[in-house]
């Protein structure tokens, strides 16, 4: 069983990742590891690089944080020239336990008829994956998890692709560039009617909403969420009134904490960005 792990790194250094510790540790080479860097700082990109080099990691620069589907594309179209059985995503931060990688490939030799595998994931405040598409709605997923599923939808931390479904449900959508874009592709795993393999693994992600960071960070944050999920609610028809409870909700609580109106401007597009 041939596993490929990509990780996409965003001005940090990908040394201190769990992920890629816990997987040099377990069953992967370093040439078997990916990481596909949207860093703008240039002393981060150069400390991944090199790293990566002597280590033996494969480096992908993205010359600028491109998004994260771009970063997950540029990496694919790598891998499509090389041979693998599967692909595992991964952010850099996620705490991975032990037992993360012996589980994946044994859930890929059990179900080798299934395309996706998934973890539980949830952060130190709310559960976030396995989710259930009903209609266009996105709600709780509480079924057993012994048999593969339909309708779920799942992120991308801890996400196990094999390599065929990327011919089947195609790439990331580039014009999301970094929320909904897990949930964008398994609106295509939908359509095309392919079963998703729960694992019983449970992932630790640090999920960017659960904290508040800076004005002009949050305000930049909630711009990039307006976009996306009206983009995503446009690619797939999602009421807009759906749509806008929860962006409404964000805004809410970005306008209590701040004591500010912009987020209310972002809301409502009269103002683009979130500075």
């Amino acid at each position: 069983m041939k596993l490929k792990l990509l990780v996409v790194t965003y001005n940090a250094a990908i040394e201190a990742s769990p992920v890629i510790a816990a997987a040099l540790v377990n069953q992967l080479l370093p040439s078997d590891v990916l990481v596909s860097d949207n860093s703008t700082k240039a002393e981060f990109k150069q400390l991944n690089q090199v790293y990566c080099e002597q280590h033996g990691l494969i480096y992908i620069d993205n010359h600028g944080n491109a998004g994260l589907s771009r970063a997950y594309n540029h990496a694919i179209e790598y891998l499509q020239q090389t041979e693998y059985d599967a692909l595992v995503l991964f952010d850099q931060d996620t705490e991975v336990p032990v037992n993360y990688f012996s589980t994946v490939i044994q859930s890929l030799n059990d179900y080798s008829e299934v395309m996706i595998h998934a973890p539980y994931v949830e952060s130190p405040y709310v559960y976030i994956s396995p989710k259930k598409f009903v209609g266009n709605k996105i709600v709780r997923w509480d079924a057993t998890n012994d048999l593969p599923q339909a309708d779920l939808a799942c992120i991308n931390s801890g996400l196990v692709l094999r390599k065929a479904v990327f011919d089947i449900v195609g790439m990331y959508d580039p014009s999301l560039f970094l929320d909904f874009v897990d949930y964008e592709f398994f609106q295509r795993v939908r359509i095309h009617h392919l079963s998703v393999k729960v694992m019983d693994v449970r992932l630790n992600q640090h999920f960017s909403g659960d904290n508040y960071s800076t004005l002009e960070g949050d305000l930049h944050r909630y711009a990039i969420y307006v976009k996306d999920l009206r983009r995503y609610a446009s690619i797939h028809h999602v009421s807009r009134l759906y749509i806008n409870y929860f962006l409404a909700l964000r805004c809410g609580a970005l306008t209590k904490h701040y004591r500010i109106l912009k987020p209310s401007l972002l809301f409502f597009g009269i103002s683009k960005k979130g500075n």
